[in-house]
């Protein structure tokens, strides 16, 4: 984690697991870890299935790209994730999800 951002990075997402509405954003290391945990906590998410990231655009300070991923609560999801880059580590961290399929009887996600 603290070799993948920078010390001030900052991540926006829109991961229903938080309250209010999104978008949710999580400042510094220990900020986003605590946002990560909650996000893949088993009663969450739990263990994902990601496929093959996709739709890349990459430059010098820039990464984007898109996955589908299925969470065994929640279901299929296509994840779009834009990083700007500082000095070789992610400064800011956008990831969106939009979900495409509800699984079989997991939990709902509203």
């Amino acid at each position: 984690m603290r070799e993948t951002y920078t010390e001030d990075a900052a991540l926006y997402h829109n991961f229903p697991f938080f309250p209010g509405d999104p978008p949710y954003v999580a400042l510094g290391h220990d900020e986003i870890i605590r946002h990560e945990k909650v996000i893949f906590a088993p009663e969450n998410q739990g263990k994902i299935e990601a496929g093959e990231p996709f739709n890349f655009v990459a430059t010098d300070d820039f990464i984007g790209f898109q996955i589908f991923v299925t969470s065994p609560n929640t279901g299929r999801w296509l994840l779009t994730d834009a990083w700007s880059l500082a000095n070789g580590r992610i400064k800011t961290y956008y990831a969106m999800g939009y979900r495409l399929e509800p699984d079989g009887g997991g939990k709902q996600v509203p």
